[in-house]
């Protein structure tokens, strides 16, 4: 029988931890929004990350943008933000929209303020698996710690991550193979036989490409581990990129949507907030 990776009771201890190391701090914390106010799902994402830094005892401020922005303004508002000590962090939501340069503004982040570990530097710190502190992307962060806590065994093992994103896909596949593992990266292009020789004999699957109940393949390893990255409405309903029932009955462990990698994102998201806080502040 499958079981599940439970992240929202993982990321509710995590929490809990964090507020605990929040209100012993001897410094105040502050995370900085910007994300396009006409995009729905930017304002819904924020505001649950608003909401949760709220619930740990972390403040919040929210910087809107719309389409009548360009870059420059962008690079002139994080540059503010970068000089403003009262910013821990600063997350950018993309989208932001088309007419602005993502990697530009990414890039401008100071590294100890990058609570998403997008920009160049602390990407590149990554990919050299240095010893420097240095954050990684949330969800791929999140996914780490999910299946740490677990004790997923990484070293010798075969995954295959599907999405190739600088924000999710690219960073997972150097995180595993810094974890040991010998990885493959696809992605929704990559052609279904292909697809389906390297995914029946991963141990660990890695789905994030954006499309409701897109990963529906068989043969898969009776002792894999599937995680499922997408978040997509579908008929009212949140769904991943995997088909559920049909993926669990073949595998030995999968992620729930919701309920699995969503609520690790946000909590690994107030985390990085704490610890940027805690590393600008110390001496103090």
């Amino acid at each position: 029988m499958v079981q599940i990776l439970d992240g929202k009771k993982l990321s509710k201890k995590i929490l809990e931890k964090i507020a605990e190391n929040v209100k012993e701090a001897a410094f105040s914390i502050k995370l900085a929004s910007i994300y396009n106010e006409k995009n729905p799902g930017s304002k819904m994402y924020v505001g649950m990350k608003v909401r949760r830094a709220a619930s740990v005892g972390i403040d919040s401020e929210e910087f809107k943008i719309d389409d009548t922005w360009n870059t420059d303004q962008v690079l002139r508002l994080i540059d503010k933000l970068n000089h403003d000590d009262s910013v821990s962090g600063i997350l950018v939501q993309s989208p932001l929209g088309q007419h602005i340069d993502e990697s530009a503004v990414f890039n401008a982040i100071s590294p100890i303020k990058d609570v998403d570990g997008l920009a160049a530097y602390n990407q590149g710190l990554l990919f050299e698996n240095a010893e420097e502190k240095h954050v990684v992307s949330a969800t791929p962060a999140g996914v780490m710690a999910l299946l740490k806590a677990y004790d997923y065994s990484f070293t010798g093992k075969n995954a295959l991550v599907i999405g190739r994103s600088v924000l999710f896909g690219r960073p997972m596949s150097i995180l595993l193979t810094n974890a040991d593992m010998t990885v493959t990266l696809a992605h929704s292009k990559t052609p279904t036989d292909q697809l389906q020789q390297f995914a029946q004999t991963a141990d660990l699957i890695v789905v994030a490409v954006g499309k409701a109940n897109w990963f529906q393949l068989d043969h898969l390893k009776a002792t894999a581990t599937v995680i499922d990255v997408g978040a997509n409405k579908l008929d009212g309903q949140t769904v991943g990129d995997v088909v559920f029932q049909k993926t669990a009955a073949q595998v030995s462990w999968i992620t729930p949507v919701p309920g699995g990698v969503g609520p690790m994102t946000i909590a690994t998201l107030i985390q990085h907030t704490y610890e940027l806080a805690k590393f600008q502040h110390r001496g103090e």
